[in-house]
């Protein structure tokens, strides 16, 4: 994955090392962080295009096995999300999402008219009286998918939230690899769970690069199953799978998308409605945030979480489909997509964002004196606004502490989420961030002598909390949005 995103690395190392400070996290979380960065990467180069440049990607929503982390490793990954929104190259074209005209479960949003190869029949082995089957496998010029269920699991086979750090550590962390003929193993990209089957069979999805057209047949290579203790079970798995041509609905269960009309942007709000897709389970909303002003991008939302309610007013949960993973593209959309359960619903539904976390590119600097802070714990007032943009922040003060400097900064209009500092010329080791009630404190470390002198602090992706909220409504009898 390094090598496609190499150039991202100097920002994404330095908030790395911020998080890994509390706690350490597992090599699991470790593996998971890649696999979500790379999938962000590929979903789009599937998107773009024809001809266009694409980008790097800037964020990752949620983190694949959050039912195994502990609660301070979800704080560092909402902080460590809106970290990753680094906006790139601007002027970039994301393709429309109306290109997409179908869906299909196990792979997501598709075109009709896109080649597809499957697999004959689902592949089935058992070891040790655990059943691991592929049940679907979809390959298009863009990406390959995987269905697997595991059956036959003992009950206490799987890590918890409760076990132990060393016990996770032991843990298997492997993923399945697909291997091809000539040895190339591809890794997976991005996984999420689909939920239960006809057979009431846990499922999960794979998601890996795209195989070559000539070639028919591969294997899945499975060490160990994912998240299970040491030593609990069957390890070593080897699965055959072969590739035929196959049309959409002859692959896999495939369900159109509605292509709503939207009205001009300016016009219509920051919040779209792309596409409606019902499907056995209920309704899949997918759409647009648009950034509020030139410069700026939308990375995430407000505990990313929508409120979505009926028009009785009641909130009706949600989640997000394990094909249809959000992110931000390089004009500083945020493309999101939220499965409703809509049954007993009483239309129109109303999707609302609260709040949302805005990015800002550019640099802002403020050059301060060392001299001016000779001891630790030592601090001078600055109170002067800085702006990267149309984000802007105060900088309250600069205090020297044993291995660095810590600078506090306030919300000017909107709260500060996040910023990314660094004294030109320098190199500092270790970046931290403290919250406090009306201030947050980001510290530079240094390894040996701090940088002295007439000293410049660079400013950049200073990310604000704007609130709404925004809001838009659907009804079955609408073909459009309200």
């Amino acid at each position: 994955m390094t090598k496609h995103i190499a150039s991202d690395t100097l920002h994404l190392t330095g908030r790395l090392e911020q998080f890994y400070k509390l706690p350490e996290p597992s090599e699991q979380f470790k593996i998971q962080l890649e696999t979500q960065l790379e999938q962000r990467r590929l979903h789009l180069l599937e998107n773009a295009r024809p001809g266009a440049a694409t980008g790097r990607i800037r964020k990752f929503l949620d983190s694949l096995f959050a039912p195994y982390k502990p609660a301070p490793i979800k704080f560092g990954i909402g902080i460590l999300t809106a970290l990753a929104g680094i906006l790139v190259f601007s002027g970039l074209v994301y393709a429309i999402v109306t290109t997409f005209n179908i869906y299909i479960p196990g792979l997501g949003l598709a075109n009709r008219e896109s080649q597809f190869r499957s697999l004959p029949a689902p592949v089935t082995q058992t070891q040790d009286g655990v059943t691991v089957t592929i049940k679907q496998v979809l390959l298009t010029p863009e990406k390959t998918s995987l269905v697997m269920t595991i059956e036959g699991l003992d009950s206490g086979a799987m890590v918890t939230e409760d076990d132990s750090r060393e016990v996770h550590a032991r843990s298997c962390n492997a993923s399945p690899e697909i291997a091809l003929p000539d040895g190339t193993l591809l890794s997976p990209i991005d996984s999420g769970q689909l939920g239960y089957d006809e057979a009431n069979t846990y499922q999960r999805v794979y998601f890996y690069p795209a195989i070559p057209e000539a070639v028919r047949e591969a294997q899945l290579d499975m060490p160990c199953i994912l998240q299970t203790r040491a030593g609990s079970a069957s390890e070593n798995w080897v699965l055959p799978l072969k590739f035929i041509p196959a049309a959409p609905g002859e692959a896999a269960l495939i369900i159109e998308a509605a292509q709503l009309e939207q009205s001009n942007p300016e016009t219509a709000g920051s919040i779209i409605l792309d596409q409606v897709i019902t499907t056995e389970s209920g309704t899949i909303f997918t759409g647009r945030f648009l950034p509020l002003f030139e410069g700026s991008a939308v990375i995430d939302i407000k505990d990313q979480a929508p409120r979505i309610t009926d028009a009785s007013g009641k909130a009706l949960t949600w989640q997000i489909p394990a094909e249809i993973r959000p992110f931000t593209d390089d004009a500083g959309v945020l493309h999101w997509a939220f499965e409703v359960g809509t049954e007993a619903a009483d239309w129109p539904l109303t999707i609302q964002f609260e709040a949302v976390d805005l990015q800002c590119t550019g640099q802002a600097q403020f050059a301060f004196e060392s001299s001016a802070l000779l001891e630790p714990g030592q601090g001078l007032e600055v109170n002067k606004t800085v702006s990267v943009g149309n984000c802007g922040m105060e900088l309250v003060s600069i205090r020297k502490i044993q291995s660095g400097y810590t600078f506090r900064i306030a919300a000017r209009d909107y709260p500060v989420q996040n910023v990314t500092l660094d004294i030109a010329g320098t190199t500092h080791i270790r970046t931290s961030q403290v919250a406090r009630p009306l201030y947050n404190e980001f510290s530079l470390e240094y390894a040996g002598e701090l940088p002295t002198g007439r000293l410049t602090v660079q400013f950049t992706g200073i990310t604000l909390q704007v609130p709404g909220p925004w809001q838009v409504e659907w009804s079955p009898e609408n073909e459009g949005v309200k």
